[in-house]
């Protein structure tokens, strides 16, 4: 395991024209998983990303979830972590640090002593290691920016890693940026961030609401259907029903619906 804060003066003097290009066009977009994604692969060989805000002991909101190839491997440990494993997040102790703070930390899933949480949310998914940047932001919440790699790319090399390390300051930047564009229409007093498809006017049935709430967490239709183990067409049906009642035509509307009222939508059970 490794643990730096990172500070002003480990930023480099240089940042490459296309990362901050990724970076910069993912602020405040429904894809800000998938361009930090991007980004950080200017840097380090990495397959997928997971982006989740934290606000005390619950658990946190997912901001999005992105992968270089089609799989539901990601969406099914993320649901297991959120569901079982999210109190035993190595980076909470973290999160007793007070002021503006940047940590980078990495293990390898071998490292991960408690069993369940290891096969669940690594191994089942064939993820080797995890490199995280753990960032507090102005309203009291935390952004944890994780960075997988699959088992058959090996155990990240130190030159990639320090490389992340150089540039994390600039990604924990544009996490805080995107938080507060997220947080502008709803104060963040709120102990329990709702969703517009919460609204009892909407009159979502569960099935409905677990369907969008999925969209929104970036799953595609097919992954959705093996994660709630219903049939493709069903899926179809209950969001085409949802968007109805919405008011929304896709999945890019229904994103942008959700982060123009600032809410966040965690995945449900």
């Amino acid at each position: 395991m490794l643990l730096r804060e990172i500070t002003p003066a480990s930023a480099p003097s240089v940042v490459p024209t296309k990362m901050t290009s990724s970076l910069l066009g993912g602020i405040g977009s429904a894809d800000f998983s998938k361009s930090i994604l991007e980004a950080v692969n200017y840097l380090a060989e990495f397959d997928h990303c997971t982006l989740f805000e934290f606000h005390g002991d619950a658990a946190p909101s997912v901001v999005g979830i992105s992968s270089w190839e089609p799989s539901n491997r990601l969406a099914r440990s993320t649901q297991a972590y959120l569901g079982r494993f999210h109190h035993m997040e190595p980076a909470r102790a973290l999160m007793q640090e007070k002021g503006e703070r940047v940590f980078l930390r990495y293990h390898t899933s071998c490292e991960m002593q408690d069993s369940e949480f290891r096969r669940n949310c690594y191994e089942s998914a064939a993820i080797l290691d995890r490199l995280s940047i753990v960032a507090s932001t102005c309203h009291g919440s935390w952004f944890v920016i994780n960075m997988f790699r699959d088992s058959a790319q090996g155990v990240l090399p130190a030159q990639q890693l320090d490389a992340v390390a150089e540039h994390a300051l600039l990604i924990a930047m544009s996490a805080r940026s995107h938080a507060r564009l997220l947080a502008r229409a709803t104060p963040i007093a709120d102990a329990a961030p709702s969703s517009p498809l919460d609204a009892p006017a909407l009159l979502l049935s569960p099935r409905e609401r677990q369907v969008c709430s999925l969209i929104v967490a970036g799953y595609s239709q097919t992954q959705i259907a093996a994660e709630l183990g219903i049939l493709l067409s069903s899926v179809v049906t209950f969001r085409k029903r949802a968007y109805q009642k919405l008011d929304v035509g896709d999945a890019r509307a229904l994103r942008l619906k959700c982060l123009a009222e600032g809410r966040r939508v965690s995945l449900l059970q």
